[in-house]
């Protein structure tokens, strides 16, 4: 997911589906779809979507329905809900734009990044004018 334009009335994302997902089928024929961001508490359920844990990805979570009528997370950090504006087949990835229509934000949390096969939490960098003290910020 990356924002395409979101200083504009109509902010735009870009999603990134493989051709074989059956959500992928399912934004196509319906038009809409949400992005849920999760939080830091929610490894497990980032491995389920992932298909590392479980076949029945929406029977591990709780559900509710945004205003285009795309389900979202009961409790995600964030969730964009977005109705499909254009797509295109590239190699073997569906390229989606949405126009999101509602935003969802929670009172608090931490993002939760996978990176390098493990998951963990955005960190506040230290300023840019920072003395580097022996070596540690």
């Amino acid at each position: 997911m990356s924002s395409v334009s979101a200083d504009t009335p109509a902010p735009t994302l870009l999603v990134c589906i493989h051709h074989l997902s059956a959500a992928g089928a399912a934004i196509l024929e319906n038009g809409v779809f949400c992005v849920n961001i999760l939080d830091e508490s929610q490894p497990l359920l980032s491995d389920v979507f992932a298909g590392r844990h479980g076949d029945d990805k929406f029977a591990a979570a709780e559900w509710h329905i945004m205003k285009t009528g795309a389900p979202r997370l009961a409790a995600p950090l964030t969730a964009f809900d977005c109705r499909l504006t254009d797509s295109q087949l590239v190699g073997t990835h569906h390229i989606l734009f949405g126009a999101v229509e509602e935003v969802f934000i929670a009172d608090a949390g931490s993002a939760l990044i996978y990176a390098n096969r493990d998951h963990g939490v955005a960190r506040q960098l230290p300023p840019a004018n920072a003395q580097i003290q022996g070596g540690l910020f």
